[in-house]
């Protein structure tokens, strides 16, 4: 399965059920690896169009990950998921979750360090003086964001 890779986010869409016996079918430490090589910041798999999964299932993506992070350094884990797939993931793993979860994509890309270095670049600190007219102020902001 290939990754969709966005905003240096790999995503993996598996789709129908995931089980011990076609999870690895899916995903192989192959593509993973073939990802990484794209110099991502995360690696994902996406639960939106997974309709049943059991722990077999996710334990094949959770040891790929535990290898991934252990030797990249990058975020891995499961995203797109509803209250119930969250539950039932939080119920499977207690007191051992070693990966990250994400409730959307979207959420995924707030913690990416593209996202991070993109707000630093635009953050500016602006001081106004409140006792100077309104139309000055316009003037005092764009100088200081030039």
């Amino acid at each position: 399965m290939r990754a969709t890779v966005r905003d240096s986010i790999a995503i993996f869409n598996p789709q129908g059920f995931l089980d011990g016996n076609c999870a690895s079918s899916f995903l192989s430490i192959d593509d993973i690896e073939a990802t990484i090589a794209l110099k991502v910041d995360m690696v994902l798999v996406s639960l939106k169009k997974v309709i049943f999964f059991n722990r077999n299932g996710l334990d094949a993506f959770v040891k790929m990950f535990t290898k991934v992070r252990a030797k990249n350094r990058i975020t891995v884990g499961f995203c797109d998921y509803d209250k119930k797939k969250y539950e039932t993931i939080i119920k499977f793993y207690q007191d051992e979750v070693t990966f990250s979860l994400f409730k959307t994509q979207e959420i995924a890309g707030l913690f990416a360090s593209t996202l991070k270095i993109k707000v630093k670049q635009y953050c500016y600190t602006a001081k106004i003086n409140l006792k100077e007219p309104p139309w000055l102020l316009n003037s005092m902001i764009m100088a200081t964001t030039l």
